[in-house]
């Protein structure tokens, strides 16, 4: 965003040059996306995320506890943290300043996976009103450059395809938790859908906004608009970030390229076979 990173005007004037000839320092096409890969460590438990430049780990794990008090006595939940390793970027450790990004992002993946349901927290239930399994998804961010939210939710949506938890029973006569790790196979999550946000920067002075954002591309951004959506043509989630000056008719083009690029994405994610 505008003022972030400490930039001299002349290079902030050579990129609203390229701006307004609807040119992108990295050869982008205005509306294009940066390159996208994925890979899992054996046990699914780790995956890593490469969106452009921008590279991140998603570790998720399946701790057993108690119900909490917010959700249902026989279900689980998730819950999210989201760190910048040291060296990921030099900005974001030493001046904060991507506080505000992480603190959205963590809103943002919540809202999506936590509060929309894409996920059966029922077959959490290990016991109702005793045990439940609660997953634990940690992202790290190893190498920063922009397009955290769409690089963490991709992350995530990644990750719950493969992931898989231990099955484990409970004995109501000896009140004890049996855990099937030789006898019986993990269980993966049930997953009703997977969904994936396409970050928008609106500049002022430049109709059309600029889509999957650089670092350096996000100095001269006055405001994000960021669209969840899933393979069912279903909008998700609309959230904005600074000072947002678009119109309907321009949120609503945003909405169908955010609903083309789920599917060419999560396409690719369902392709992914795990040996």
């Amino acid at each position: 965003m505008r003022g972030r990173l400490p930039k001299n005007n002349t290079h902030l004037a050579f990129l609203l040059d390229l701006f307004q000839s609807k040119k992108r320092v990295d050869g982008r096409e205005w509306t294009d996306f940066r390159s996208f890969d994925v890979s899992y460590d054996p046990t699914c438990r780790l995956t890593h995320i490469r969106l452009g430049k921008t590279r991140l780990m998603c570790t998720l794990d399946a701790e057993i506890s108690a119900p909490r008090k917010s959700t249902k006595p026989g279900a689980g939940s998730i819950a999210f943290s989201v760190d910048f390793l040291p060296m990921a970027h030099p900005s974001a450790v030493e001046t904060n300043s991507f506080d505000n990004e992480i603190e959205q992002c963590l809103v943002i993946l919540e809202s999506l996976f936590r509060d929309t349901y894409c996920l059966d927290f029922d077959t959490l239930c290990i016991e109702s009103n005793k045990y439940v399994f609660d997953i634990k998804c940690e992202i790290k961010i190893l190498d920063y450059d922009g397009g955290l939210w769409d690089a963490s939710v991709l992350a995530v949506s990644c990750a719950i395809t493969h992931f898989k938890r231990s099955d484990v029973s409970y004995n109501s006569i000896t009140k004890k938790l049996i855990v099937h790790s030789n006898d019986k196979p993990p269980i993966p999550l049930t997953v009703y859908y997977k969904p994936v946000t396409t970050t928008f920067g609106f500049i002022n002075g430049i109709d059309d906004p600029i889509i999957d954002p650089t670092t350096e591309e996000s100095l001269l951004v006055d405001g994000f608009l960021i669209i969840g959506a899933n393979h069912r043509d279903e909008i998700c989630l609309i959230s904005q970030s600074g000072n947002l000056n678009a119109n309907q008719k321009s949120i609503e083009k945003c909405c169908e390229i955010a609903l083309k690029n789920v599917k060419e994405l999560i396409g690719y994610i369902n392709t992914i076979k795990i040996k």
